[in-house]
C-alpha cells in the first residue's frame, strides 16, 4: 500500500511539473526575437547543444551533460525565451532517440525549463544580467556565470531529488553521493570553460561570427563525442563480459540440484528489473521453481501460457494487462517481459520479468532478455538429460547389485547353508567330513562378506577431488590387501600433476573395477599396477597373470547381459578422450591399458 501511495505521489509530482515546464516553453514562443543575420550561429548552437545532450560526457561512477557553457552564451546573445525553447526541444528529441519512457521524454525538457527559468529571474534580479556581454571584464562576468551555473545546479538537482525521493525504489545515500560527484564533475568543467569564454572575450580578436563560434565551442563537443564513444565501447565490452559471465554461471548453477535460486538473482541483477519468475513444463505438468510458491497455476493462465511462442511484453498493466502469470508478482509490478524457454520447438518453461513502471524494458534489455531464454532453454533441457543419465545410471548400479547378489552372495548363501546342513549331519558320525563341511561354508561366508563390502564400497566412492588420486588408490589397495592373500604390487613413475576430477574418477574407477575382476575370476598368483605420468600422456597399465578369457566371448556376454565391465570401462574412457586397450586369452593372464592424453587430463574441472 505504501508503495501505491509514494509511486502516486511521484507521479503527481512529476505531472505537475510537465505541466507548468511546458507551459512555460510554449509560452517562450510569444517572446522569440531572432535576428535572421544570427541565424547560422543558432544552428550551429542547436548541433552543438544536440551532440552535446546525445552524447553525454564520462565521469567518475556516471555520465553527465558538459553543454551549460553553450546555454548560457545562447541566453546571453539570444536571451532567454530562444535559448530555454532550444534547450528543452533538444532534450525532448534526444529522449525521443534513446527511447526512454514517454514520462521522462516530457518530464525531463519540463524540469530544465523550469530551472532554467528561476535561476534567470533570480540572477536577473541580483546582477543585472541583461548587461552582461561577451566582452565584459574577466571579473565581472565569471562571477556573473560562477552564480548563474550554481543556482541553476541546485535547483535542477533539487527537482531530480525530490522525485527521486517520492518514488518508492530506494534512493540512498550513495545514489546521491554518485550524483552530487558527476554534476559537480560538470560544473567545475563548465568554470573552467566558462572562465576561458571570458579571457579570450576581452581580448581584441575582431568580429565574433560563426566561424569564431565554431571554433570556440568545437573542441568542448569533440571532448564529448570522445569520451562517451570511448565510454560505451568500454560499456559494452564490460556488458559481455558480464553476460560471459552470466550464461557461465547459468549452466553451473542450474545443473545443480538447488540451483535455480542463485541463477535467477544473478539474471534479476543483470537486467535490473523488481521480480522474476521461472516456470518450467516437464512431462506436461508446469512447475513454479522460482520463487519458491505454490502451483496455484488456473486453467487459463496455462493456456494463455500455451498461446505465447515469442517473446511478449506487457508495458502497462492498466491498459495492456499482465499476462497470465500476473497473481505470481506483488501489485506493485507495472511492466512484464514474458519470454518462453523453447527449444526445437518444444517449450521448455517460462522466464518472466517485472519493474515497478510502466515502459521500463528499453529494446535492448529485450534482446538481451530473449538471448538469454535461448540459453536457459538448452540450460533446462540439459538438465532434464543430465537427470535421465543420473536416474539411468542408478537403474543401472541397482540392476548390477542386484545380479552379484543373484549370482554371488546368494549363491554363496545358499552353499553356506547346505554345507552347515552337512556338517550337521555327520557331526556325531564323520566329525572329518563334518570338519570340511564347515571349512567350506566359512569360504563361502568370506567370499559373500567380500562382495557385500565391494558393493558397500561401490555405493560410496572416495571423494577424489579431496584426497587426490594417489592417496584414494594407495587406500583402496590396503582394504584389498585386508581381503585377500593376493600380492599386489602398485608402481608409480614420474612427477604426477593435477588434473580434473573426471579424469581422476575415470582413473579410479577403471583401476578399481580391473582389480577387482582380477581377484574374483581371474585365479591370479599376483597382480601389477603401473600409474605412469610423462609429459604427453598418463598411463594405467593392470596386469594379473591369471587364467585369462576369451574377449570375443565375453564381449557376446555383455551384450546379453549388461554391467559395469567392459563396455562400461570404454563409454567413461571415451568421455575424456582416452584410449582403453584389453588384452587377455584364455591361459595368458590379463593385461588393461588405459591412455589420457595430457591436454584432456590438465582439463577444466568437472564437478
Amino acid at each position: 500500500m505504501q508503495h501505491q501511495q509514494r509511486e502516486h505521489f511521484a507521479k503527481l509530482y512529476m505531472y505537475f511539473t510537465t505541466i507548468i515546464g511546458w507551459s512555460i516553453i510554449f509560452g517562450s514562443f510569444y517572446f522569440v526575437d531572432i535576428n535572421p543575420s544570427s541565424s547560422l550561429i543558432l544552428v550551429l548552437f542547436i548541433l552543438f547543444i544536440g551532440i552535446t545532450e546525445y552524447y553525454p560526457f564520462p565521469v567518475w561512477k556516471g555520465f553527465t551533460t558538459i553543454n551549460f557553457p553553450l546555454i548560457f552564451v545562447m541566453v546571453l546573445i539570444y536571451e532567454l525565451p530562444t535559448a530555454m525553447i532550444v534547450y528543452s526541444l533538444t532534450v525532448f528529441s534526444v529522449n525521443l532517440l534513446h527511447e526512454r519512457p514517454a514520462r521522462s521524454i516530457f518530464f525531463n525538457p519540463a524540469q530544465l525549463a523550469i530551472s532554467l527559468f528561476l535561476t534567470h529571474e533570480l540572477i536577473t534580479e541580483l546582477l543585472s544580467l541583461n548587461e552582461i556581454t561577451f566582452s565584459t571584464s574577466v571579473w565581472t562576468g565569471t562571477l556573473t556565470f560562477l552564480t548563474f551555473l550554481i543556482t541553476f545546479y541546485i535547483i535542477n538537482n533539487l527537482m531530480v531529488d525530490l522525485v527521486l525521493i517520492l518514488r518508492p525504489q530506494p534512493y540512498t545515500f550513495k545514489h546521491w553521493k554518485n550524483k552530487l560527484v558527476s554534476e559537480s564533475s560538470s560544473a567545475l568543467f563548465s568554470i573552467l570553460y566558462g572562465l576561458l569564454f571570458y579571457i579570450i572575450g576581452n581580448q581584441n580578436r575582431g568580429n565574433i561570427d560563426a566561424v569564431a563560434y565554431f571554433f570556440f565551442f568545437s573542441p568542448l563537443v569533440a571532448l564529448s563525442i570522445i569520451g562517451a564513444s570511448f565510454v560505451r565501447l568500454n560499456t559494452e565490452k564490460n556488458r559481455l563480459k558480464k553476460m560471459f559471465k552470466l550464461t557461465r554461471n547459468l549452466n553451473t548453477y542450474m545443473i545443480k540440484e538447488n540451483g535455480f535460486p542463485h541463477s535467477m538473482n544473478e539474471l534479476k541483477r543483470f537486467i535490473n528489473c523488481d521480480e522474476i519468475c521461472l516456470i518450467t513444463l516437464e512431462d506436461g505438468v508446469w512447475e513454479i521453481v522460482f520463487p519458491d510458491l505454490k502451483n496455484d497455476l488456473d486453467n487459463n493462465a496455462l493456456q494463455l501460457l500455451h498461446e505465447i511462442s515469442s517473446i511478449t511484453s506487457f508495458e502497462n498493466r492498466k491498459n495492456e494487462g499482465s499476462g497470465p502469470l500476473s497473481q505470481i508478482f506483488s501489485k506493485d509490478m507495472r511492466s512484464y517481459i514474458y519470454a518462453p524457454l523453447r527449444l526445437d520447438e518444444e517449450t521448455l518453461g517460462f522466464i518472466v520479468l517485472a519493474k515497478s513502471r510502466h515502459n521500463s524494458f528499453i529494446e535492448e534489455e529485450k534482446n538481451i532478455i530473449a538471448t538469454l531464454a535461448n540459453q536457459l532453454a538448452a540450460t533446462l533441457k540439459t538438465r532434464i538429460l543430465v537427470h535421465e543419465q543420473q536416474e539411468n545410471h542408478l537403474l543401472e548400479e541397482r540392476n548390477r547389485i542386484a545380479r552379484n547378489i543373484h549370482d554371488g552372495i546368494a549363491q554363496n548363501l545358499a552353499a553356506a547353508v547346505l554345507q552347515l546342513e552337512s556338517a550337521k549331519r555327520y557331526l556325531g558320525q564323520k566329525p572329518k567330513d563334518s570338519e570340511h563341511y564347515i571349512n567350506q561354508c566359512i569360504e563361502n561366508l568370506r567370499s559373500s562378506l567380500w562382495e557385500v563390502r565391494n558393493s558397500i564400497y561401490t555405493l560410496r566412492p572416495p571423494k577424489h577431488n579431496q584426497t587426490g588420486l594417489i592417496p584414494a588408490i594407495h587406500k583402496r589397495l590396503s582394504e584389498f590387501n585386508q581381503h585377500t592373500n593376493l600380492p599386489i604390487d602398485f608402481q608409480l613413475k614420474g612427477k604426477p600433476y593435477p588434473v580434473s576430477s573426471m579424469v581422476e574418477r575415470t582413473v579410479f574407477d577403471i583401476f578399481q573395477e580391473s582389480v577387482r575382476n582380477s581377484i574374483k575370476h581371474s585365479e591370479a598368483s599376483q597382480i601389477i599396477i603401473k600409474l605412469t605420468y610423462d609429459q604427453k600422456q598418463i598411463h594405467l597399465n593392470i596386469f594379473d597373470d591369471g587364467k585369462g578369457f576369451s574377449l570375443f566371448h565375453e564381449m557376446i556376454k555383455v551384450e546379453k547381459e549388461p554391467h559395469f565391465g567392459i563396455l562400461q570401462m570404454n563409454e567413461i574412457a571415451e568421455k575424456i578422450n582416452a584410449s582403453l586397450d584389453i588384452n587377455s586369452k584364455p591361459g595368458e593372464g590379463t593385461t588393461i591399458h588405459l591412455s589420457i592424453p595430457q591436454l584432456e587430463a590438465k582439463g577444466d574441472e568437472d564437478d
